[in-house]
């Protein structure tokens, strides 16, 4: 499964009133704070929040800099979203499909299997959260 970070801020940004809850697993985040953010400056107002945003990353993911993954975190906070930023320390990019196995052990991808199932159902248990199941 694969969610990328740059669909998820947009539908983040847009007034999706039925969308409670966004989830980005490995996602990238290039030109996170060239999101316009409306009229909240940049400010983040804890009693206009829309829903809930999971960003769940590889911190040894080459494609999403410690600052970028900051700023995406910024971004979605400044949107009106209470976001929780899972960074699973051993995992690469595309840390969640277990056929990524590539015969070069320098590329930049890898399955981890501890960050995909945590990852998994932790967005899981945001669903539940949201819909009270």
């Amino acid at each position: 499964f694969c969610l990328g970070g740059q669909p998820v801020i947009e539908l983040g940004r847009m007034k999706c009133d039925g969308v409670l809850g966004l989830t980005a697993f490995h996602g990238l985040f290039d030109g996170a704070l060239d999101v316009p953010i409306g009229a909240t400056g940049g400010k983040i107002d804890p009693n206009k929040m829309k829903g809930r945003a999971l960003i769940c990353n590889g911190a040894l993911d080459p494609y999403v800099p410690e600052k970028t993954l900051v700023e995406a975190q910024q971004v979605f906070q400044c949107l009106g979203w209470d976001t929780e930023v899972l960074n699973f320390e051993n995992a690469m990019h595309n840390f969640s499909n277990p056929r990524t196995v590539y015969d070069d052990p320098d590329a930049p991808f890898g399955y981890d299997e501890e960050a995909s199932t945590t990852s998994w159902n932790s967005a899981l248990r945001l669903l539940e959260d949201i819909f009270d199941l």
